[in-house]
This record gives structure tokens, sequence and C-alpha cells, in this order.
């Protein structure tokens, strides 16, 4: 008998369920699950591991790590400002994202793969960000959406 077991990334959880798992199949971001991965393979459970690469957002304010800028002024910005016709945070995101979704910005989403598996740096997070919406692109997207 085959069990199929998920375990969703943002949600904390424990071991406690292994012991009636026989094999895995990990998907590993480099980051997240290296002690899941060292877990199975200590208790013998037979495991592939797919290499991932997740984008991310982050604040270059705040953490000094990050691989492309892109914020106000660079290619990858928002030409939506805060505070300016009307925009709130959220409806600058929204006015963003019909462009993105649109190909109406001065990039497209030929473009954006060269960001995937990046840590995109902003001045927004932890609050929402257009980079949210680039970062959700392609970690939702498979390589045949590129082919």
């Amino acid at each position: 008998m085959t069990r199929v077991f998920t375990m969703p990334l943002h949600r904390p959880w424990t071991f406690d369920h292994l012991e009636n798992i026989t094999h895995a199949i990990i998907f590993n971001d480099g980051e997240t699950l290296d002690h899941l991965i060292e877990k199975t393979k200590r208790i013998g459970i037979r495991s592939g591991i797919i290499n991932i690469a997740i984008t991310k957002v982050v604040n270059i304010d705040k953490d000094k790590k990050y691989d492309v800028y892109i914020g106000r002024g660079s290619t990858w910005g928002n030409p939506y400002a805060i505070g300016f016709d009307g925009n709130d945070r959220e409806e600058a995101i929204r006015k963003f994202k019909y462009d993105f979704d649109r190909d109406f910005l001065r990039f497209n989403k030929r473009e954006v793969i060269a960001l995937k598996g990046k840590a995109l740096g902003c001045h927004c997070k932890p609050a929402p960000c257009h980079g949210d919406v680039i970062a959700a692109y392609l970690n939702s997207s498979d390589d045949q959406r590129y082919a």
C-alpha cells in the first residue's frame, strides 16, 4: 500500500509522523528542509531529493544579502508609487500585477526568468511588495512555461 504525505513549508511541523513513511520525495530549496533531509537519511527513509530554485523577496535595509535590486529606479521597479494618484500599497501592487500579467511593463515575463531562484531586494519587506508578484510567478511556474 502506498501512502502519500505532503508537508506544507509554511506550517510548523514535527518528525512525529515519519515512522509511517518508507519513501520520500523532497523538493529542496537549499535552506528550508535541510533538517528533514538529514532526519530521513538518519532513520533510513529512502528519499529522492529534487533541488528547486525558490525566488524570494528580502528587505535590503535589514538583509544585506540579495542578488538583484528590484526597487524604484531599477528595471524591475514598480512604476506605481505609494501616495501618488490615490495609490495605497495594495493599489500600487494591484496595478503592477495587472500590468505584469499583460506584459505592459518595461520588461516582459521572458526577461523575468533571469530572476528565478534569486533573492530580490526591495525596501518594502516584510510588508507586501510588488516583488511578491514576480516571486509568485516564478515560484508557481514550471520549466515548460519558459520553453
